[in-house]
């Protein structure tokens, strides 16, 4: 009995690996498609709809944004409860909690509809001083089936979570890129057959729906769980609400930062002006994507450390093992983006987002280092300390309102963008001395750890960079990839040889020599 046991808790440990090895590679593969369809999707979708109509989809996407915060920071709560008892093996107290949570989480759904609904009605106060009255109709229709569908995909939070707690990676990261795949087809048949920017919303919150769809067929008949709704213990909502608050403000913040300037902007300077704005901003959520590609894979295994007690030392080891990596994909994204950013979005989109690189810049910038090493994020909630995390950013935050309204002023969207960027970099700094004073994290030690090798590559690759930017052509595709496959190899090259170390080398060439005996 023993044996068979241990057999089991074998087999599952391996699952669970290969779980978190297939769905980190997976998780790339996403982002590398995600990027694919927007480079394609993105100039088709703005020329068919103009630059106005696309800004009012800008505008109708912050607006929808700012209602799946209504999930109150609880998902990553219910993450945490359902890994502790799918760990346990408790499968009745495992659906048991579930069953409250589906309860809960239809409650919430209702209060989405009802803020959708006073939203509705607020579009003409908010832009009516500079839209004209068939472009704040549109907007209200448009918030008519985001409202809907946000309401079942928080509703269907749970759902995610369980998947996420069973280390379903794999279904997750597939159907996450079915649905982009299947969305952006049926749109661009709908634009080409003279549909509008509500059809391309109807669309998209279709596919979302039908995607929380799947994911409770893959919870019933995949694991085999009911979703029966049960009453919510309040203790047990208590404990999470003191666990998920500080993660609610801290999406109440990101959606200042990253969303809130395309309300300010179109309420102050027209929906054209959130178009060019937008598109600036656009690839900041694929540069998150490559940053929390590994550490959301890595959140499970990172609980289970922390819980067990692991000390200081070991924590700040894997923390620098994540980042380093996190950092060698961000900086060769980053760094081309700032070199060759100026003739990609004049060949991607034409005259008239020139403006938009420089809101790239000023945005992306920052961004990095908040980005590299996201996963401190998870010692912070697991040691109680996120609140010092969600204090500080939104301190920031909103010094960062009244200040990109008067930036606006001076500078237009650029402006926006520098109140942005210089806010998250703020905010940043402040995280840094809660990990050192709060987390006992020996955060100089683990800063020179992360950019041991990888700061000296990367500095020896931009002279080069930058001489093939003024060597080469300003204009076209072929010359853009031209410069991009250069400098790539330029920048990889460099971080092998000096910017890995020996450890990451080997890890490398394991991973290479797998793929070539598959």
């Amino acid at each position: 009995m023993a044996g068979a046991l241990m057999v089991d808790a074998i087999a599952n440990a391996s699952g669970r690996a290969r779980q978190r090895r297939v769905g980190g590679l997976l998780a790339y593969v996403q982002i590398f498609l995600n990027i694919g369809i927007a480079l394609a999707y993105t100039p088709f979708m703005v020329r068919t709809l103009g630059q106005a109509e696309y800004g009012l989809f800008a505008i109708a996407g912050a607006m929808a944004s700012y209602l799946v915060i209504l999930d109150m920071g609880l998902a990553d709560s219910v993450v945490r409860r359902l890994v502790g008892l799918h760990g346990k093996d408790d499968r009745q107290g495992e659906r048991d909690f579930l069953g409250s949570m589906v309860s809960l989480y239809g409650v919430l759904g209702l209060l989405i509809l009802g803020v959708a609904a006073v939203a509705i009605l607020c579009v003409p106060v908010l832009f009516g001083g500079t839209m004209a009255p068939d472009a704040l109709r549109t907007l209200q229709l448009m918030l008519f089936p985001l409202g809907i569908s946000t309401a079942v995909v928080v509703a269907g939070n749970p759902l995610n979570a369980t998947l996420v707690a069973h280390e379903r990676f794999v279904f997750l990261r597939s159907l996450e890129m079915g649905t982009v795949v299947l969305v952006t087809l049926a749109n661009v048949a709908a634009l080409l057959l003279g549909g509008g920017v509500l059809s391309v919303v109807v669309i998209a919150s279709a596919g979302a729906m039908l995607a929380t769809l799947c994911k409770w067929l893959m919870v019933r008949g995949g694991l085999r769980l009911p979703l029966a709704p049960r009453r919510v213990d309040r203790t047990q909502l208590t404990d999470m609400s003191s666990y998920a608050a500080p993660i609610f403000v801290s999406m109440l913040v990101e959606q200042i930062f990253w969303k809130l300037d395309n309300i300010l902007i179109g309420a102050r300077l027209g929906a054209a002006a959130v178009a060019v704005y937008a598109i600036g901003v656009m690839f900041n959520k694929y540069f998150m994507s490559f940053a929390t590609a590994i550490s959301r894979v890595m959140m499970p295994d990172l609980v289970r450390r922390i819980d067990a007690g692991s000390n200081t030392t070991e924590l700040t080891g894997r923390l620098v093992e994540v980042s380093r990596w996190q950092a060698f994909v961000l900086l060769l994204v980053l760094s081309g983006l700032v070199l060759f950013g100026q003739h990609f979005i004049r060949t991607w989109m034409g005259p008239g987002y020139e403006l938009s690189y420089w809101v790239l810049v000023c945005t992306l910038g920052p961004y990095a280092f908040e980005l590299i090493g996201n996963v401190r994020n998870v010692v912070l909630q697991v040691k109680d300390l996120y609140w010092w995390r969600a204090g500080i950013f939104l301190a920031a935050a909103l010094v960062n309102i009244p200040a990109t309204l008067l930036a606006m002023r001076h500078w237009g969207i650029v402006g926006a963008a520098l109140c942005t960027g210089g806010g998250i970099l703020a905010a940043y700094m402040g995280v840094a001395w809660v990990l050192s004073r709060k987390a006992g994290i020996p955060v100089f030690g683990y800063l020179r750890g992360v950019w041991k090798g990888i700061a000296p590559a990367l500095l020896l690759s931009l002279p080069v960079g930058w001489l093939l930017h003024l060597g080469l052509p300003a204009q076209g595709w072929l010359a853009l990839a031209l410069k991009i496959a250069l400098y790539s190899l330029v920048y990889l090259g460099l971080m092998w040889a000096i910017g890995l170390n020996a450890v990451e080398r080997t890890q490398v060439r394991s991973v290479l020599a797998r793929r070539r005996r598959a």
